[in-house]
């Protein structure tokens, strides 16, 4: 498989495109085909060299932590209804940057529709620990919120999330592109930090404080918090002096806010933040993003600064073996779907944009030419089902070729029927056409060769 690899500790200069071999599933993980790859200041720290012994980091090593993909393959243990899901994960540090990572499955975190990958991997890092902070800060309605900075991904999603909360937020940034970032974000007000007395356009004092720079930047923000209010600085640079905040009544907050420890606490911000993104509550700003193999460039970006949103690094998949594993992925789901007996399980499988032409033909139906006809064709053809104890897909052929795609195989479906307890046992041929739309495969065509499934 395609990977970025540091071959030593230094500049950008050091990531290398190289070949790898592709992971195997182990028990109790995942294989995911990965979609996106965010970039964060701690992978550039980790490249630099900068305390390896603190990260377990061994030159050469593949770089990155946050990805956003689809689940191409299972271990033993792991249920495999997670084949063909839409995920985010996280791979401990380093290791996300190729085409495939192997992940506990534990830390499978899926996907909501509406939200696509490439947004869900900005989402990774930035969602949950600005969510983390957010409800440390315990922004209450009316509130003045003080973001500092704002122009990056994560500041900017500090701005939507406490204005989500109530508060009237503050923008601390620096450029015209970052300002006017963080007032499409919802900022009521913009500060330019670039300015010596920065702080004074506030006039009154804010009620909560949210820093990610530290130092004489940190202290300024700092001087400004009413007393009552909340001061929560995350860069790692030593904070205000405590006994000045506590003669002030101000609670200060640390990085412990964002060093989530429990899996299960990461579990839920992630949810939580991905849920948002996808009722369109608030939304990812994407920086600029970069191909694989230009992983130096999107680096050397990053250190250089001025960036407006999260920097990503993109995988292609046309025409490789992902795109027809996660083909596969799309067939395990259908054969889920009648295992289940779940018709929205199945007319999810579908794609509903207008310009697809949904088209389901069989030798006891006509053509459905829609999505609600294919729910209701669904619901009339599982309903009178009271029990399954089969649904395979044997003789799998599948073809994928950028972002169309072809699946050819025999389904059996047996169980027995609600009304009379009789057993039916049905097999079946059919031809699956599918496209590739929001970053996943959705059916748009099949063909049954034999009369329908009940």
């Amino acid at each position: 498989m395609r990977a970025v690899q540091a071959q030593e500790f230094g500049g950008p200069e050091v990531l290398k495109p190289v070949e790898l071999t592709s992971p195997e599933p182990e028990v109790g993980a995942a294989v995911v085909a990965v979609h996106a790859v965010d970039v964060l200041g701690l992978d550039i720290t980790i490249r630099r060299g900068d305390g390896p012994e603190l990260f377990g980091t061994v030159a050469p090593y593949v770089p990155g932590d946050g990805v956003a993909g689809t689940v191409v393959a299972v271990g033993d243990g792991v249920d495999r209804q997670w084949v063909g899901r839409r995920v985010v994960t996280t791979t401990g540090t380093h290791g996300a940057s190729a085409e495939r990572v192997g992940v506990p499955a534990e830390d499978l975190v899926p996907v909501p529709g509406g939200l696509g990958l490439t947004a869900a991997a900005a989402l990774v890092h930035d969602g949950r620990t600005a969510l983390a902070l957010i409800e440390a800060a315990a922004v209450r309605p009316g509130e003045r919120v003080l973001v500092v900075p704002s122009g990056s991904g994560l500041g900017l999603m500090l701005v939507q999330l406490a204005r989500l909360a109530g508060g009237t937020v503050v923008a601390a940034a620096r450029g015209t592109e970052q300002r006017a970032a963080a007032t499409a974000a919802g900022a009521a007000g913009i500060l330019d930090t670039a300015s010596s007395d920065w702080t004074v356009p506030l006039g009154a004092p804010v009620d909560v404080v949210l820093d990610g720079v530290g130092g004489a930047t940190g202290h300024a923000a700092f001087e400004v918090v009413a007393s009552g209010g909340r001061y929560l600085g995350y860069s790692g640079q030593p904070g205000p002096d405590p006994d000045e905040a506590r003669r002030r009544g101000v609670a200060l907050f640390g990085t412990e806010v964002v060093h989530l420890g429990s899996s299960g606490a990461t579990r839920r911000l992630t949810e939580r933040v991905l849920s948002e993104a996808a009722a369109g509550r608030v939304r990812p700003v994407i920086g600029p993003v970069f191909p694989l193999e230009s992983a130096a460039e999107a680096h050397a970006a990053f250190e250089r600064g001025g960036l407006v949103g999260r920097p990503l690094i993109r995988v292609d998949h046309a025409d490789t073996a992902a795109g027809h594993d996660e083909l596969i992925g799309l067939v395990e789901r259908f054969r889920q779907g009648f295992a289940a007996a779940d018709a929205e399980l199945l007319t999810g499988l579908w794609a509903d944009d207008a310009d697809d032409l949904v088209y389901v033909a069989g030798e006891r139906t006509r053509p459905l030419r829609t999505r609600s006809e294919i729910a209701r064709y669904y619901r009339e053809a599982l309903g009178p089902v009271r029990s399954v104890d089969t649904a395979e897909v044997t003789d799998l052929s599948v073809e994928a070729a950028g972002d169309r795609g072809r699946a050819f195989f025999r389904f059996r479906f047996a169980g027995r029927e609600e009304a009379s307890d009789e057993r039916f046992d049905v097999g079946i041929w059919i031809t699956a056409l599918a496209r590739r739309r929001d970053d996943r495969w959705v059916l748009v065509h099949y063909h049954e060769s034999s009369p329908g499934p009940v």
